[in-house]
């Protein structure tokens, strides 16, 4: 995964599904917690660097809340990395 944020991902596919196809991925966090998420392909990136944009469902719940902590925590860890 790639470009993570909480409304969706960027996935590297050679072989992507198709737009509008619903997909299921497991983000782990780095303290080993799983993180299941489903979404909906959104767009396609072909040539260099193939892959696919999923754009997330339902955020609202426990596992969006668990992954606007992450992003959170990972983006006041390179703050501070920045910083040093």
């Amino acid at each position: 995964l790639e470009d993570v944020s909480a409304g969706g991902a960027f996935v590297r596919a050679d072989a992507p599904p198709a737009v509008a196809t619903e997909v299921e991925l497991t983000i782990t966090a780095p303290d080993g917690e799983a993180l299941a998420a489903t979404g909906t392909v959104a767009w396609l990136r072909q040539g260099k660097d193939p892959g696919f944009g999923v754009e997330f469902h339902d955020m609202a719940g426990e596992t969006g809340r668990k992954l606007r902590a992450l992003l959170r925590h990972a983006s006041e860890s390179a703050e501070v990395a920045l910083e040093s």
